[in-house]
Formats: structure tokens, C-alpha cells, sequence
């Protein structure tokens, strides 16, 4: 039987009624999706977090939200996705705003962060907050912060090392591991290791000397490997030291390697890396209100615990996170003391002269002249003895 006609019948209004809500069901469209495009160091912006981010803002505001990130490499990479618009939102160094080759406030790159749309500002140390404003408006977050470190495997090292020095130990040669990414760091180590003044650092003029060239040709040299743009623990896995940002020392405890990072009397280079808005999202509301969700959302106790201290081994930067760190934890970071961070933490220095910046990359380029130092990409043996 094809047709019941037992069957109840719909009144000439109930199946108008009817009609309508089926046509209004397959027209009405699917929700919106928004995605924001994040450049970042590896890292910042892990699996989990992304994803919670997405869901917490799905809700929020009623779009499917994606987060696409991209990681870098290093700051020419970082300017020409800025530039061209290929990222919304981006990690930076806080020296570099103001550097000479980019100039991203002076150039208008980036706009100034709406506060109100980042209430976890409130809780960043004030340590911070100077080298990331310009004319008293605030242009960057700082998501995290630390050294260019002297990082030991403590399975050959009964006690930290306590100078730079030990990089030019012939004993060393071929046990350790530096930067090829953001190269000028392994100028500055240099620098500090042959007594110069840390106002000198970023000075062309006073590094182009017969000595000091000598010496960053025996660091590259005698280095094993070179590294990218963030240390993973296969970079490291079975040397005796690295130069490090410490990124990679939770990756090397999962493989059974204790790492740890020294204080070279010296003092060692650092970094604040921030968050910073690219000007296209000028006019774009919610892309832009999406862009101050994602910073506040780093600056939360959770993620910075979670990313920053346990995931990257790097102090937090919000006195709220400071509060859940234990009191071994916050001794190893020196954390409050500031008579330690003015001895052993050196700022980068902003480098605003041409001649200054491609003087320091000519030093670099000469110290590698000739010299083709491999980039790890996956795990060797242990035993380096």
C-alpha cells in the first residue's frame, strides 16, 4: 500500500507553517568561521591550548574560531608575514620593534593593544612593561622571557659551569651546539666572554677587531652542530653543552638526559618575547577582538604554568603564575631578586644603525666562511665521551 489514507491530514495553515520551517531549515547558512592567523616560536602555542582557545571562543562569540599557526624562524620572516599581511597576530623580540631594518612601530606594522581587551595586562611583572611601550601607548605583550643560556648535562658536569669560557675549552671542542637562527646572540656571548662592556655588544665598531674575530671562528669552529630558530632536544641529545634558549631541557628530561642552565659570571643575553597586532585588523573588529582574546588568554595562570614554565622551562612573566610556582621553583629562576637579574641578565641591545646591523651580520657570515656545520633533524646516539 502505497498511501494510508487513514492517516491524520495537516490543515491548509498547519502545512503552510510547515512549508515555511522546511524551507527556512535548508536555507538558513551554516555558521561563520573565522580564522586567525598566528605566527609564533615553537613552542607557544601547543596542540592543547590551540584547541581549547578555538573551543572557548566558538562559544564565545558564536563562529567557529581557528587558530592557524605558523612558526618562524627568525625576524626577517616575521617582518615579511607582517608586512604582507599573511599573519594577524605575532610573537616578536622587544628589541626589535624599534630595530633599524624594521621599525615596526615608526612603519605603522603594528597597533598599539587595547588594554580594556586585555585585563591580564594588570598582571604582568612591571619588570616588563618598559621595553614595550612607545610614546606611553603599549605596542606588545610579553608572553615569556629568559636568557641566551649556557646549558650543561649535568652527567659531565659535577657543578655548573661559571663562564662563557668554557665554550673555547679545547676539551669541548665537538660537545656542543649554538644558534644558526637569530645569529648576532653568538656575537654577543663572544663579547661578554672577552670582558667587553655590555653597552658595546650591538657596536660593529668595537667588535671588528683582529681578536675578536679570532675568537667567534673558534666558537664556530669547534661547535658540533649548529641550531634553527628554537632548540628541540634532539639539537642537544648527548652533548656536554649548548648555548640554548632552555626550550629543549623538558624535551631532553623525557629522554632520560638531566639538563641544566648555568649563570655565567659574565652574564648571559635576554630576550622578551611579545605579542604584537598586525595593522590590518585596524578595521576588523572581531578578528581584532579575537587577536586580544588569544594574548590575554597566554597571560592566564593556566597557560602560563602549563606553556611556559613546565613546557618550555622558562619563568613565567605574570605575578599570578609566580604565586603557584614552589619555592625551589622560584629559586631557580631568581625570581624577585633584582640585584641577580641586573648582574647576570644583559638585554639585547636595539641595534637602529644600518652600519651596526650588517656589520654584525658581515662578523657572522666571516666566522662561518668555509665552515658547513650540520643542523640536527633527528636523534643520535647518547655517548658523546
Amino acid at each position: 500500500m502505497l498511501f494510508d489514507h487513514n492517516l491524520p491530514t495537516l490543515n491548509p495553515t498547519a502545512a503552510l507553517l510547515v512549508a515555511l520551517l522546511l524551507i527556512f531549515t535548508a536555507s538558513r547558512p551554516a555558521a561563520a568561521e573565522v580564522t586567525l592567523r598566528l605566527m609564533t616560536w615553537v613552542g607557544y602555542a601547543p596542540d592543547s591550548q590551540v584547541q581549547e582557545f578555538e573551543r572557548r571562543m566558538s562559544e564565545k562569540y558564536d563562529e567557529k574560531v581557528t587558530l592557524k599557526v605558523h612558526y618562524i624562524n627568525g625576524y626577517d620572516e616575521a617582518f615579511r608575514l607582517l608586512r604582507s599581511g599573511e599573519a594577524d597576530i605575532t610573537v616578536l623580540v622587544d628589541h626589535i620593534l624599534h630595530d633599524g631594518r624594521y621599525q615596526f612601530i615608526a612603519n605603522k606594522l603594528i597597533i598599539p593593544i587595547d588594554l580594556e581587551a586585555v585585563p591580564n595586562y594588570a598582571d604582568v611583572h612591571e619588570d616588563y612593561k618598559p621595553y614595550v611601550k612607545h610614546n606611553c601607548e603599549v605596542y606588545a605583550v610579553p608572553i615569556a622571557s629568559g636568557p641566551y643560556g649556557l646549558a650543561y648535562n649535568t652527567r659531565y658536569f659535577d657543578s655548573p659551569p661559571t663562564t662563557w669560557n668554557i665554550l673555547w675549552d679545547p676539551k669541548y671542542r665537538g660537545k656542543y651546539a649554538i644558534t644558526d637562527g637569530i645569529f648576532e646572540v653568538n656575537l654577543y656571548i663572544t663579547a661578554l666572554a672577552m670582558g667587553y662592556p655590555r653597552e658595546d655588544l650591538g657596536r660593529f665598531d668595537r667588535l671588528n677587531t683582529p681578536e675578536f674575530k679570532a675568537r667567534l671562528r673558534t666558537l664556530v669552529e669547534n661547535a658540533e652542530s649548529f641550531w634553527p630558530g628554537i632548540d628541540e632536544a634532539h639539537h642537544l641529545q648527548g652533548l656536554h653543552l649548548a648555548a640554548s634558549w632552555g626550550f629543549s631541557i623538558p624535551g631532553l628530561r623525557a629522554l632520560g638526559e638531566e639538563w641544566k642552565m648555568a649563570e655565567p659570571e659574565e652574564g648571559s643575553p635576554t630576550w622578551i618575547d611579545v605579542h604584537a597586532v598586525n595593522q590590518s585588523l585596524s578595521n576588523k573588529p572581531l578578528m581584532k577582538a579575537l587577536a586580544f582574546e588569544w594574548i590575554n588568554y597566554t597571560l592566564s595562570p593556566e597557560f602560563q604554568l602549563d606553556v611556559i614554565v613546565e613546557g618550555i622551562a622558562t619563568p613565567p612573566v605574570t605575578t599570578s603564575a609566580l604565586a603557584r610556582l614552589s619555592e625551589a621553583q622560584r629559586q631557580s629562576y631568581h625570581l624577585g631578586d633584582k640585584e641577580f637579574i641586573k648582574k647576570y641578565r644583559v638585554i639585547y641591545p636595539t641595534i637602529k644603525l644600518e652600519r651596526n646591523r650588517n656589520g654584525i651580520k658581515y662578523l657572522w657570515n666571516q666566522a662561518k666562511r668555509g665552515i658547513d656545520k650540520p643542523v640536527r633533524s633527528k636523534p643520535v646516539a647518547t655517548d658523546m665521551r
